[in-house]
């Protein structure tokens, strides 16, 4: 009976072993905690000869060259994300507007009118998606800095 526990436990302890350092390898600790007591002294020794798996770092958003350079710039003691600055919703009648309707099909184009008044219907809230050629991506409305450009009911023709 004893040493059924005695190899229960050192199966164990190889398994932990094997994937604590697959983890520290960027490899699945799962896998290699069985791996790892199947394959003995093997499985180790195999997971230290593969090399570790390389992991995308992803990069934090940094401050603009323009604004690194002024008092609001020095690190503070509780330092809080930068974050870019909305976007604003151009008035230019002329730019045509696109917007996501609730199955995600493109909407458009649109004059910045018709979009007020599609707004208004109660098609769309201020959660919707809209896109125009002044823009890198689409943006809900409450996103933007000037929304009440769209949501303000004395502009609609």
């Amino acid at each position: 009976m004893y040493p059924f526990y005695t190899a229960l436990i050192v199966w164990a302890c190889i398994g932990g072993l094997t994937a604590y350092f697959a983890k520290q390898r960027h490899r699945n600790p799962l896998s290699w905690f069985l791996i790892g007591p199947a394959l003995g002294i093997f499985g180790f020794l195999l997971l230290l000869l593969l090399p570790s798996k390389k992991v995308e770092k992803k990069q934090e958003a940094t401050l603009p060259i323009a604004e690194s350079h002024n008092e609001a710039a020095i690190p503070s003691e509780n330092p809080t994300p930068y974050q870019p600055p909305a976007k604003r919703i151009p008035t230019n009648r002329s730019i045509l507007w696109y917007y996501l309707d609730e199955n995600l099909d493109t909407q458009g184009p649109l004059t910045i009118d018709k979009l007020r008044k599609t707004l208004h219907e109660k098609k769309l809230d201020a959660t919707c998606y809209i896109w125009c050629e002044e823009y890198d991506d689409w943006m809900q409305i409450q996103d933007c800095q000037n929304q009440n450009v769209l949501t303000d009911p004395d502009l609609i023709d």
